[in-house]
């Protein structure tokens, strides 16, 4: 149900890194920004898209967003199948630690702008399946040949 949401979402993402967008305006842009004055270098978002409970806008040294973190609302699941759809093949990342959450990543390409797609897996609180439980994109930058 949030694959087109989050799809319409990296479409922005690749907009505003292609563009050099400052952290600040990439949360703005995502919903209203709320306080948190201890967190210096992020950002955190009400989202104004209901399919997102909570998203995080990091904010490096130049003022730049290099990753975002969204979560899923109540009632708005996202299975790995429709990000498999919408994103292809996932590779899955290696856990550190025994309680880390299980977690894949996929890649988004879209003219020259890359990024990766993490996702995290946890389980429903009502029907008890599989779903993802945080979005993490994070801007890859791009390479000189």
């Amino acid at each position: 149900m949030n694959a087109p949401s989050l799809m319409t979402l990296l479409a922005d993402f690749a907009e505003f890194w292609s563009a050099h967008t400052p952290a600040d305006v990439v949360a703005a842009r995502l919903g209203a920004v709320e306080p948190a004055p201890a967190a210096r270098s992020l950002r955190v978002v009400r989202p104004s898209d209901p399919a997102w409970a909570r998203a995080q806008v990091a904010v490096d040294e130049d003022g730049s967003a290099p990753w975002v973190s969204l979560d899923p609302a109540d009632g708005f699941s996202l299975t790995l199948d429709e990000l498999h759809n919408a994103l292809g093949e996932p590779s899955e990342i290696m856990r550190i630690y025994w309680n880390e959450p299980e977690r894949v990543k996929f890649r988004y390409q879209r003219n020259r702008f890359c990024c990766s797609v993490i996702a995290s897996l946890g389980d429903d609180v009502d029907t008890g399946e599989r779903c993802i439980v945080e979005v993490l994109v994070y801007r890859e930058r791009p390479t000189t040949p």
